[in-house]
């Protein structure tokens, strides 16, 4: 029996981790701003930039929204292009209805969020 219990926290440890791993989930923030400082944008899809971390808080990359000012099928521009990163977790203010379907077509979360990308990755990642 603590054989079982042993190798049962030994698997929930490994588990946990690889979800958080820097070669794990890759979480896009869409931002008003290029810095950790920056605030959420209130509208995923009209983001003026999608900044990229790793599971474990390392920023991987800061991109410009090419579809920001854009007219029509912006939620499933973003969509794809999150999914083309690789994207698992994308965070924003508010999603519309659209591209809430296309990222759930590409089994990408959504996360709500208000406040500075900072805030952001200490309560995704658990750190506050």
């Amino acid at each position: 029996m603590k054989i079982f219990k042993i190798l049962f926290f030994i698997f929930l440890f490994l588990s946990n981790w690889s979800l958080f791993s820097e070669e794990g989930t890759k979480i896009a923030l869409c931002t008003e701003d290029k810095t950790q400082d920056s605030e959420i944008s209130p509208i995923a899809g009209r983001a003026k930039y999608f900044q990229i971390y790793d599971g474990s808080g390392k920023l991987l990359e800061v991109i410009e929204n090419p579809f920001g000012t854009r007219g029509m099928q912006v939620g499933a521009k973003v969509a794809n292009l999150m999914q083309e990163k690789g994207v698992k977790i994308i965070v924003a203010g508010r999603f519309g209805p659209q591209m809430l379907k296309e990222l759930q077509s590409k089994n990408i979360k959504t996360q709500e969020f208000e406040g500075t990308v900072k805030k952001a990755l200490e309560v995704i990642l658990g750190k506050k």
